[in-house]
Formats: C-alpha cells, sequence, structure tokens
C-alpha cells in the first residue's frame, strides 16, 4: 500500500508492505520518506503496522528529517484502516 500525505506544504510519501520472507524481520514494513524528493527516508519492521508507523516517526525525529505531526500520520492512516 501506498500512501502519499500531505499537510503544511509539506509531502510524506508512506508505503506499507506485509512479511515477504522468513528472513524479514517482523510482520509488517513501513517506509516513510519526504514527498516530491529523492532524500532517503526511514524503514523500519514491526509486529504491527502501528507499531512500525511509531518506530518511524521516532527514527525520522532523531535523523533530523523535515518536521512532520506523527500523530496526524497516524490518525489519517487510521481513518483509511491501514492501521
Amino acid at each position: 500500500m501506498v500512501y502519499e500525505l500531505e499537510a503544511d506544504g509539506s509531502a510524506l510519501d508512506v508505503r506499507i508492505s506485509p512479511r515477504n520472507a522468513v528472513s524479514d524481520a517482523g510482520d509488517w514494513k513501513i517506509e516513510a520518506r519526504p514527498g516530491r524528493t529523492h532524500v532517503a527516508g526511514i524503514t523500519r519492521w514491526a509486529r504491527t503496522r502501528r507499531e512500525a508507523l511509531i518506530e518511524v516517526g521516532r527514527r525520522w525525529a532523531a535523523d533530523g528529517l523535515p518536521a512532520f505531526d506523527w500523530a496526524a500520520v497516524e490518525g489519517a492512516l487510521a481513518t483509511v484502516r491501514a492501521l
């Protein structure tokens, strides 16, 4: 699943994928990157999609990527039943 979110002039691309192989680090993978750029984003695996998103948000801030309201991202993805 791919979601393109936009708020306050900032864009975010979020990709959600299930486990594909036994060697995958979790049941769900979330990749997020600043939208409309070629900047590398953050990828995290977790047991649930929500847990993976929370970990992406934590790492995003730690890596100094453009500020994004991760609670709003979580709310938007929950609204469309992506989490």
